[in-house]
């Protein structure tokens, strides 16, 4: 990741997991409804705030002693990520294929994204992928033995970080890169079969969560399929074979609103997300449960 240009600009401290533009299409005039289970009594409860308020956490990818901006991961990598995502995802709304390699690739990054900015994903790398770094270095007999013949006694680790004013958690954290280049992953995505399913007048409305993309299996699996509400009435989906993108084609707007409904809900971090009151009495069973 190259530095950020512009080191005059305040810096970024609220690092949104699920981007703005993702969220905006289920406002009410402009305010965000986000429903969420109540403590202790479990019932219904709403937050009615802004687009910004949701779906962040502060210092989330902020680093520490890279060389770069604190918040260089957020508005460099990430920044660029959502960018480029959005443009791909206005295009889909807009009825378009992305038949263009590039457009397909943008998108492909955007929905890996969504994963690998996950608070429980960055916390695991800044805890267990630094860890594994220390332990790479510190246990590394050749490193100790080389350190041992200069008169150095310090653990091979903090004799890095204290020399090159570099941290090996930035290290760690910034290994959430690979996860959104992925090229294995990113290759079967880019090449499932894309479609974009949009629900009739009759056929309810698509809730969004705090954790949007769906995955219903291994990526590597044929009968993979990823799924990411664009709209309170549209939905992409990708499948991983044609058979399965076969079977999708003949649901029913109701049968589909009802299985991404469901995925929703089922991998819920707190907050969901509806453009109306029609999937109320089934957001209020299931987050009594």
């Amino acid at each position: 990741m190259t530095k950020v240009i512009n080191n005059s600009a305040p810096l970024t401290r609220d690092h949104h997991y699920v981007p703005r533009f993702l969220l905006r299409p289920w406002t009410r005039a402009g305010i965000l409804w986000g429903y969420y289970k109540g403590v202790p009594r479990a019932d219904l409860r709403v937050r009615k705030l802004g687009v910004g308020a949701f779906c962040k956490q502060l210092d989330l990818l902020s680093l520490k002693a890279s060389g770069l901006r604190p918040d260089a991961l957020e508005r460099e990598f990430f920044g660029a990520v959502d960018d480029a995502g959005a443009k791909a995802r206005d295009a889909l709304l807009r009825g378009e294929t992305l038949a263009d390699a590039d457009q397909r690739s943008d998108f492909g990054r955007l929905l890996l994204s969504l994963d690998a900015r996950r608070p429980p994903v960055v916390a695991k790398l800044r805890n267990e992928g630094a860890a594994a770094l220390r332990s790479s270095v510190d246990l590394d007999e050749e490193v100790i033995e080389a350190m041992r013949e200069h008169g150095v006694t310090q653990a091979p680790s903090a004799y890095f970080e204290e020399k090159t004013g570099q941290s090996l958690d930035d290290r760690a954290l910034l290994m959430m890169q690979k996860l959104v280049d992925n090229p294995e992953v990113g290759r079967r995505l880019i090449n499932a079969q894309w479609r974009v399913y949009r629900l009739g007048s009759g056929d309810g409305s698509f809730l969004l969560g705090d954790r949007p993309l769906i995955r219903t299996a291994g990526y590597s699996r044929d009968d993979c399929v990823w799924a990411l509400p664009l709209s309170p009435e549209a939905v992409f989906v990708a499948a991983n074979t044609e058979a399965v993108a076969a079977k999708l084609d003949q649901a029913t707007g109701c049968e589909l609103r009802e299985r991404i409904n469901e995925s929703t809900m089922n991998q819920l971090g707190r907050y969901v997300f509806m453009a109306d009151e029609s999937n109320l009495p089934f957001v209020r069973e299931r987050l009594a449960k």
